[in-house]
C-alpha cells in the first residue's frame, strides 16, 4: 500500500510542478502585455490607497513615467515579498532557492492575482498584508519568549494598522484571522481565547453601526423578494419606490452603495435598523432554503473561486461581479487573456482532484513530515475568509476579495511538494 501510494504521489509531483509552471509562464506573458494598461476596477479603499496613488502621481511626473507603472511594481514588490515571507516562515523549499523562486512566481500567477497586481485597487496590499500578518503570527508562536518576540508583537499590530488603513474593514477581520491562528498554533488550550476573540470581534461588529444590519439585509433580501422573484412586502414598498426596486433587480451592488443611504435617509438610523430587522425576518420566514442555498454557493465561490468562476462565466452557477471583472481583464490581449483564463480554470479542477487526493495519500499513508502546520493554517485561515466575505451580501460574490484564499490553495500544494521531497531524502539517508 505505501510503495503504491508513494508511486501515485511521485506522478502527482510531476504533474502539479509541470502545471504550475505552465501557469507561471502564462502569468508572466499577460502580465508583460498588460504592464503599460491602466486598469481600474470598482472597489472600496480606506485612506491609505489614495496616498499611495497621489505619491505615485507625484513620482510619476517627476521620472516621466506613468505613475500606474510604479503602482504596480510596488505591489508586485509587496506581494512577493510577503509570499517569500510566508514561505520562510512555514520553512517551505528551505534551503531550495530556486524553488522557492518557482513557487513565488506560480503563487502570483493565477489569472485572478495577476489582474488584482496590475489595477489600481488596494487588494493586492491587502493581500499582501494578511499573509504577513499570518506569517508574523506563526513567526511570533516559534519563537516563544525569545528577545525578537516584542519586536515581531509590534510588527504584528503596525500590519493589523496598516490593512485597516486600506480597507476599514479589516479592523474586524484582523481580530478574527488571530483567533483561528491561535487555534491552530496552540490547540485546545488556545479555545478560551478564541471565544474570547470572536465575542470581542462580534461587539466591534455591532459597534460600527448599521453595517452589521446593512450586510445582513443585503445576504437576506436581495436574493429574495428583490431579486429572487417572490412579491415585494408591501412596507418595503412604502419606503423604496418602483424605479429602486427595479435597480435592485438588475445590480445586487445598488444595495450597499444606492439603496441603503437613500433608507437611511428617509427614516433616520433608529428606523432604519427596525426596517432592516423586519425585512431580514420576513425573507427569512419565506425563503429559507433559497437564502441557503445561495449562502453555500458563495462559500463555494470563495473557497474554490477559479472552478465557480469558471461556471460564471458560461453564465451557469450564480449572480456574482466575476463577469464584469472578466470583461476588464480582457480588453487587452483578449485572445492571450481568454486562454489564460480558460487554462487556469482546467488546471484549477485538476488541481482540486489531485490536490485532494495527495492530502489523503500523505495524511492516511506517507505522514507529512511536519507540513500539517502549514496545511491547517492556509485551511482555516482561507476559511475565515470565505465566511466573512459570504455575509457580506448576497449576489456581490467578487474573486478580487478571493486572492487570499487561492494563495492559499497554492501555497498548500507548493508544501505538499516539499515535505514529500523531504520524505524522500530522508528515505535516502535510511
Amino acid at each position: 500500500m505505501r510503495k503504491t501510494a508513494e508511486g501515485i504521489i511521485s506522478v502527482l509531483r510531476g504533474v502539479f510542478f509541470v502545471g504550475f509552471t505552465v501557469q507561471g509562464i502564462l502569468g508572466l506573458m499577460w502580465m508583460a502585455g498588460n504592464f503599460t494598461k491602466r486598469q481600474s476596477l470598482k472597489t472600496d479603499s480606506g485612506l491609505l490607497y489614495p496616498l499611495i496613488l497621489k505619491i505615485a502621481e507625484g513620482m510619476g511626473k517627476i521620472f516621466h513615467i506613468p505613475y500606474f507603472c510604479i503602482v504596480y511594481v510596488l505591489q508586485i514588490a509587496a506581494a512577493a515579498w510577503a509570499v517569500w515571507l510566508f514561505l520562510k516562515v512555514f520553512q517551505i523549499f528551505e534551503e531550495r532557492f530556486w524553488l522557492r523562486i518557482w513557487s513565488v512566481t506560480v503563487i502570483l500567477t493565477n489569472f485572478m492575482t495577476t489582474q488584482c497586481l496590475l489595477a489600481l485597487l488596494p487588494n493586492a496590499f491587502l493581500a499582501s498584508g494578511v499573509l504577513i500578518f499570518c506569517a508574523l503570527t506563526f513567526r511570533i508562536k516559534k519563537q516563544g519568549n525569545s528577545a525578537d518576540t516584542g519586536k515581531n508583537i509590534i510588527l504584528l499590530c503596525f500590519v493589523w494598522i496598516v490593512l485597516t488603513g486600506l480597507s476599514g474593514e479589516y479592523l474586524v477581520f484582523a481580530l478574527l484571522l488571530l483567533p483561528a491562528s491561535f487555534l491552530i498554533l496552540y490547540g485546545k488550550k488556545m479555545l478560551w481565547t478564541v471565544f474570547a476573540g470572536l465575542t470581542v470581534t462580534a461587539v466591534l461588529g455591532l459597534g460600527f453601526g448599521m453595517e452589521f444590519w446593512e450586510a445582513s439585509f443585503s445576504r437576506f433580501t436581495w436574493n429574495t423578494f428583490f431579486y429572487g422573484g417572490q412579491e415585494v412586502p408591501g412596507f418595503v414598498r412604502d419606503v423604496l419606490s418602483e424605479e429602486e426596486l427595479f435597480s435592485l433587480q438588475l445590480y445586487a451592488d445598488v444595495i450597499p452603495a444606492e439603496t441603503i443611504p437613500a433608507i437611511e435617509s428617509r427614516l433616520g438610523e433608529k428606523e432604519a435598523r427596525k426596517f432592516f430587522r423586519d425585512s431580514i425576518k420576513y425573507a427569512w420566514m419565506n425563503s429559507k432554503t433559497v437564502i441557503l442555498h445561495d449562502i453555500a454557493w458563495d462559500l463555494l465561490g470563495y473557497t474554490v473561486s477559479p472552478i465557480i468562476v469558471g461556471l460564471q462565466l458560461k453564465g451557469e452557477g450564480f449572480r456574482s461581479l466575476s463577469t464584469r471583472n472578466y470583461e476588464l481583464m480582457e480588453r487587452e490581449n483578449p485572445v492571450l487573456t481568454r486562454f489564460y483564463v480558460n487554462y487556469e480554470i482546467c488546471w484549477a479542477r485538476a488541481l482540486l482532484a489531485a490536490g485532494l487526493l495527495w492530502m489523503v495519500l500523505c495524511f492516511a499513508v506517507t505522514g507529512m513530515n511536519g507540513g500539517r502546520e502549514a496545511v491547517f493554517f492556509c485551511g482555516l485561515s482561507g476559511a475565515v475568509e470565505a465566511v466573512w466575505y459570504t455575509f457580506q451580501g448576497a449576489g456581490i460574490m467578487d474573486y478580487k476579495q478571493t486572492i487570499v484564499a487561492v494563495m492559499f490553495w497554492e501555497i498548500l500544494c507548493c508544501a505538499l511538494i516539499d515535505r514529500e521531497r523531504g520524505t524522500d531524502k530522508e528515505r535516502e539517508k535510511s
